[in-house]
């Protein structure tokens, strides 16, 4: 997978990533393949077996300068988490599935998700925000490589 996203030129600036063991070995994994250095990591806690809320949360955080930040946790939070921002329900998401999200502002794209998760409007109340992200692409092992 690491592969993929380097031949679609997708590196993240900074890795978000939980602290449970196989995520941990993944993000090393994909640490070295993208060139990053430690400081791009952040491991988190709050990360393992988040709920959207918490995702949302947690990407609040995020300086506002990053422009790229991919987080490696786990489902079913990470896949709740992406049916929000893609404002619908997608297919489930596999083991080492990636689904890759556009904005102009990571920062602001948190504030909207986290006052439309906090009223509690799920999919269907987060279009506004959804104004700001768009589904690039998703993948995952199965499915034939693209460039």
């Amino acid at each position: 997978m690491a592969q993929r996203l380097l031949a679609r030129n997708c590196i993240p600036d900074l890795i978000l990533c939980s602290t449970a063991t196989r995520a941990q070995q993944t993000c090393d994994f994909l640490r070295a393949a993208f060139k990053l250095s430690p400081q791009q990591v952040e491991s988190d806690e709050a990360l393992y077996l988040a709920s959207p809320r918490a995702l949302a949360s947690i990407l609040g955080k995020v300086p506002a300068e990053t422009g790229h930040v991919m987080i490696v946790a786990h489902n079913p939070g990470l896949e709740n988490f992406s049916d929000i921002l893609a404002g619908r329900d997608l297919p489930p998401m596999p083991t080492l599935g990636i689904r890759h999200f556009g904005c102009s502002s990571i920062t602001q794209l948190a504030s909207a998700l986290q006052k439309k998760i906090e009223r509690g409007h799920g999919n269907a109340g987060v279009d506004n925000a959804m104004a700001q992200a768009t589904l690039i692409f998703t993948d995952s092992p199965k499915m034939p490589a693209q460039h």
